[in-house]
């Protein structure tokens, strides 16, 4: 819609203003696209013309006489939106959650600081019944040495999570040291402190070789999901009944439905096609008798806020059937507590244990985005069978989306596919570049399924 261009003068920045320059921004501008410059130099002005924009000058500012203006007056037709990223059509002011966990809670809280009014269903009695309701959380990044649209969704999730929480109830500042788990980690660590992805004010390195992730969060869930919702009507206790074509929850009208229910949201709507996989995380948890602030990470955690310790967790494979706690994953986490230096922990009477399921993707990467079509995907999109690539609009559910898949770091991605799917309901742009947005959408896994003869 508008650019800005600021290289400094032409004649001294020649490679900021190479004319291949002015071709590329006209290919992704839209209709009506303005261009504000201090220079007035005659390559910028040729190019600018030379690639369709209507030039002129324009008074400057300060001491510069004059400035360039132009415009395009008639823009380029989007490209197809196959991963379903189109906002919507209008914004919604009545919004339906499926899931008071974190997913839900962060959505819910975008909604209404957008003026929707939200309603959140849950089958369980409390909010945070699920995955998301351990004693306590850890929120620290995942690095990868390597640049990849996975390292970068990841870094953008902890950006996201520390700004969003900042502030809010139940949440700690603390420094996290994480610990090499083997020789992989010890040459990743090792890439990582040659090449740093976050600078000094949020990423240490000690003298053991590890990794010290400055002020990083620890999080009291229940107090933070409290405050999340505040302000949204919660239907707890009750199962929801979805119709995805309709846009109703439990025969009750919504703008806009959104599927936040971990596994659960297979069973609620048309989504069986999504490799979801459950995983059981188990921790355990008790009090001491002195109050300490402790966050040491390697595979496992050790978390101690006041008197309270937690550690863990399992990630076990999980094929259904009731949701139950083991000695054997106890004494699993025993011995990783012992590994990360608090075995004293182990001490302490009255340790309790707790299990969830934590839903996951075969890519490890979350869902966000809106629910497609799944019949009219097939046959809109049936020549991806045969390896030819379909420039098509993705058909969707209208009002109904997904955010799903957030695995063992729930806390994390959940601020950022909030506000992703918030920029797809009210229409801003998006928070994240195209293609980790495309990486996260849960088109994906359909055009992938077509391309494989899955489908």
């Amino acid at each position: 819609d508008a650019w800005f261009l600021d290289g400094f003068a032409p004649a001294k920045n020649g490679a900021m203003w190479d004319e291949a320059l002015f071709g590329l921004m006209r290919a992704r501008s839209g209709q009506g696209a303005q261009v504000g410059t201090y220079t007035v130099a005659g390559a910028v002005r040729r190019g600018l013309a030379a690639a369709g924009f209507t030039v002129s000058k324009a008074p400057g500012f300060g001491r510069k006489r004059e400035r360039l203006e132009a415009v395009c007056e008639s823009g380029v037709a989007p490209e197809p939106d196959r991963y379903g990223l189109a906002p919507a059509a209008s914004a919604p002011s009545s919004i339906a959650i499926i899931g008071a966990g974190i997913g839900g809670a962060c959505i819910a809280r975008r909604c209404m600081d957008q003026g929707g009014r939200v309603t959140v269903f849950d089958m369980a009695e409390k909010v945070g019944a699920g995955a998301s309701g351990n004693p306590l959380a850890l929120v620290m990044p995942r690095l990868d040495a390597e640049d990849s649209v996975v390292a970068r969704a990841a870094l953008e999730a902890y950006v996201r999570a520390r700004a969003f929480y900042k502030g809010r109830a139940g949440v700690e500042l603390l420094d996290v040291r994480q610990r090499p788990r083997g020789a992989s980690d010890v040459e990743k660590f090792a890439k990582l402190r040659a090449d740093p992805p976050l600078d000094e004010a949020l990423l240490g390195f000690d003298e053991e070789g590890g990794l010290v992730h400055k002020d990083a969060l620890l999080v009291s869930p229940h107090a933070l999901l409290a405050e999340l919702l505040t302000g949204a009507v919660l239907r707890l206790g009750n199962r929801a009944q979805i119709d995805v074509r309709g846009g109703r929850v439990n025969s009750e009208q919504f703008d806009a439905i959104i599927l936040a229910s971990g596994m659960a949201a297979g069973e609620l709507a048309e989504t069986s096609w999504l490799p979801l996989a459950g995983r059981l995380g188990q921790v355990e948890f008790t009090e001491a008798r002195a109050a300490e602030l402790v966050a040491v990470a390697s595979g496992h955690y050790a978390l101690a806020s006041g008197l309270l310790r937690l550690w863990g967790a399992t990630f076990a494979p999980f094929a259904g059937g009731e949701i139950v706690t083991s000695p054997a994953a106890s004494a699993s986490n025993g011995e990783a507590l012992k590994a990360l230096g608090h075995g004293d922990w182990l001490d302490f009477p009255d340790a309790k244990s707790r299990a969830g399921v934590r839903a996951t993707t075969p890519d490890k990467l979350p869902l966000c985005g809106g629910l497609p079509d799944f019949a009219s995907a097939l046959e809109l999109f049936a020549a991806e069978r045969k390896g030819v690539r379909v420039e098509r609009d993705m058909p969707r559910h209208e009002g109904v989306y997904i955010v799903g898949g957030l695995g063992s770091r729930g806390f994390g991605y959940a601020p950022l596919l909030a506000e992703i799917l918030s920029s797809q309901l009210y229409g801003s742009a998006l928070p994240t570049e195209q293609d980790v947005a495309e990486a996260l959408s849960p088109v994906r896994f359909l055009l992938r399924g077509l391309k494989r003869g899955q489908f």
